[in-house]
Parts: structure tokens; C-alpha cells; sequence
């Protein structure tokens, strides 16, 4: 026998002594799942299932993610790889009311956002969605670009748009913003003006819009913008010049303004004194003799007709009315001691602004 260098081998037990006994059986094996005998080409079958599955899923993946205008660098972050996907990925974001991916799709987004936000589009969808969305293939454009037409429905308005796109970043982009409205020519002195319930900062002119319908305020109930106060973004690059709408003064702007003009006349017809503190004085040959303090009296002639007419000024929030009345003048006089009563019509015409945007409203004469 060999000696095996370097193992001590005098610690080894001794074999068992051999038994004369048989070795018990052992408990007999039921076959469960664990146990099933699977013949030799299996394990082939099974990865050939497993793969088949795998791949009817991912083709199912990919295949509703090119209805979407999606493709495989559209999932892996890398975005749509046609200029037709690209924009049919735009349109049916905003579609769906996701301004963040909307606002992805542009190689530069605009300058403000004020307006493109989702609860903002979400209003705007709601006034008019963006539906029956059809692109078609691209043309090549300018360098580096291509031009995709693209029809679908803002509301009721049918629209056939031309999107420029270009490659960047390793995908397609549009080159152009989205619509945009011109709210210069909007604004009341003194006055808010809203756009879909926000408020548009007092330095801006113009305004990012997708396509959609938004509705315009302001902060003052007397001062709006012509009926109906909304304006539809359709296409890109749309600068919207609102000219149909113009600011107004409304119909309760209208009644309190004269309301506030009815109480300074009733006040220069309360008037007790020759000339009432901005009121009209008295008639130049009415005085034949001396005043009795306090005795001069003046009506409207309810025979006469009188006239009050509004001039409205919406940009600058005020409503000038001119008044055009005949006045019946009585008053106490006394005349080489004697006091007797005199009487005579005089005929009024006073002009008369107020300012919509005070508290309380006023009437200040002109």
C-alpha cells in the first residue's frame, strides 16, 4: 500500500464489524408534483413556452405603444424615433390632458408656461377637446427638419395644421411652439385680467397656449371682455390676435355709474346756495333783488326731457355721462323790503365721469 505523505493515518476508526442481518427496507416513494419523472426533453419544451410567452407579451407592449405614436426609444427615454410619431405622440398628450409630456415633445420649450399646465389644458379640453387626431407622412423640409400635417377637431372646429420638426438629442422634436395669445390689447386700467382662472402678470403681452378653448376674465365685475369672453388656440405657432374681443363696461358696470351720477345731481338739486359746490349756479338775470339765505329751490321739469348719456371708456375703466335737463329755480327774494317768491326754468348740461375701478363708485364733475 502507498504511504501518503503528510496525513497521520493511525487515528483512522476501524471498520464495522459485517452484520448478519439484512438492511431494513426503506419507505416506499410517493410520487407527488416534486416527484414526477419528466422524460429528457422537457426542460427544452418548457424555456421554448416561457420564451414564446414572453415575447407575445413584449410584442403586445409594443405593438399599443405604436398605436400611441410610440416606439422602442420612445420606452427606453429616448423618444419617438419618425417625425410622424412625434407628432402624433404631441397631439394625443394633449389629448389626454398631459401637459408635461406635451411640453416634452418641443425642442424649445417657450419662454413662460403660465398656461401650460394640466389643470389649465384640463379646462381648456373641457371647453374644447382635441379628438379625431390623423397625421400624415412627412415631407422633408429645411435642413435638418421635416414638416408633418396633421387634421383633427378643437371642439367643433376642424383644423389642418403643419408641425416643422426637426432631430434632436438622437429623436424627432417640434421645432414650433404651441399657439400663443396676444393679450396686450385685453387689459382695463386698474383691472386683472384672468385667462382660465390665472392670473396674467401686468408685464406680459403674450401668452404659450395648447390647442383648446380659454375662457377670459378680469378682477372687476364692471369691466369684461366682449361676449363670449373665450378665445380657441388651434394650431402651432399660432400668434392669436383676440380682435374680437375688446374690453367692455358691463351692464351693472352701466347702473352703478349712474346711480353714481343720479346722486351728484340730486346733490347739486339739493343745493341751497347761488352755486352749489360743482353744480351750475344760478341763472344770470334770475336776481331781482336780495336772496333769503336758504330759500333756493331746484326741480327736474318733469316736462322736459331729460337726457343722460353714457360714453363709455372700457381701457380706461370709466364711464363719462353727459346730463341734459331743464331746471325749475324758485327762491325767496326781497325787494325794497318786500319778500315775495320768483320762478324761472334753466336749462343744464353738465358732464360727468366716474372712475369703475374706486370704491365707492363716483361721479366727479367735468
Amino acid at each position: 500500500m502507498p504511504r501518503i505523505v503528510g496525513r497521520d493515518t493511525s487515528a483512522r476508526p476501524a471498520p464495522l464489524p459485517p452484520s448478519a442481518d439484512p438492511w431494513p427496507p426503506g419507505p416506499p416513494i410517493v410520487k407527488g408534483v416534486d416527484h414526477v419523472l419528466m422524460p429528457g426533453w422537457a426542460p427544452f419544451v418548457s424555456g421554448l413556452v416561457v420564451a414564446l410567452m414572453m415575447s407575445l407579451i413584449t410584442a403586445g407592449i409594443l405593438s399599443r405603444a405604436e398605436v400611441l405614436g410610440l416606439s422602442f426609444n420612445t420606452i427606453s427615454g429616448q423618444g419617438p424615433d419618425t417625425s410622424k410619431a412625434t407628432v402624433e405622440a404631441y397631439l394625443h398628450a394633449i389629448a389626454d390632458g398631459d401637459a408635461q409630456t406635451a411640453l416634452s415633445y418641443l425642442d424649445t420649450p417657450p419662454p413662460e408656461s403660465l398656461l401650460l399646465t394640466k389643470p389649465v389644458l384640463d379646462l381648456a379640453r373641457a371647453a374644447a377637446p382635441v379628438r379625431e387626431i390623423s397625421v400624415d407622412a412627412p415631407k422633408p423640409g429645411s435642413v435638418g427638419t421635416e414638416r408633418v400635417s396633421a387634421t383633427y377637431l378643437v371642439g367643433a372646429d376642424r383644423v389642418t395644421a403643419s408641425y416643422v420638426t426637426v432631430r434632436s438629442g438622437g429623436t424627432w422634436r417640434l421645432r414650433d411652439e404651441p399657439g400663443r395669445l396676444n393679450v396686450s390689447a385685453l387689459r382695463s386700467a386698474g383691472v386683472r385680467l384672468y385667462v382660465a382662472g390665472v392670473e396674467v402678470p401686468a408685464e406680459a403681452d403674450s401668452l404659450a397656449a395648447f390647442p383648446g378653448t380659454y375662457a377670459l376674465t378680469t378682477s372687476n365685475p364692471y369691466l369684461g371682455l366682449s361676449p363670449p369672453a373665450s378665445v380657441t388656440v388651434h394650431s402651432p405657432g399660432e400668434a392669436l390676435v383676440v380682435g374680437s374681443l375688446t374690453p367692455i363696461v358691463t351692464p351693472a358696470g352701466f347702473a352703478r355709474a349712474e346711480e353714481a351720477v343720479r346722486r351728484a345731481v340730486q346733490e347739486c338739486l339739493d343745493g341751497t346756495t347761488t352755486v352749489p359746490l360743482g353744480c351750475p349756479g344760478l341763472p344770470a338775470d334770475f336776481v331781482q333783488g336780495t336772496i333769503v339765505d336758504a330759500s333756493i329751490r331746484r326741480t327736474e321739469d318733469p316736462a322736459a326731457a331729460t337726457r343722460l348719456t353714457p360714453l363709455p371708456n372700457a381701457r380706461r375703466s370709466t364711464v363719462t355721462y353727459d346730463y341734459q335737463a331743464t331746471w325749475t329755480v324758485t327762491a325767496d327774494v326781497v325787494t325794497n323790503r318786500t319778500r315775495h317768491t320768483v320762478s324761472t326754468s334753466q336749462s343744464v348740461a353738465m358732464s360727468w365721469i366716474v372712475d369703475l375701478t374706486t370704491t365707492p363708485l363716483t361721479a366727479q364733475r367735468r
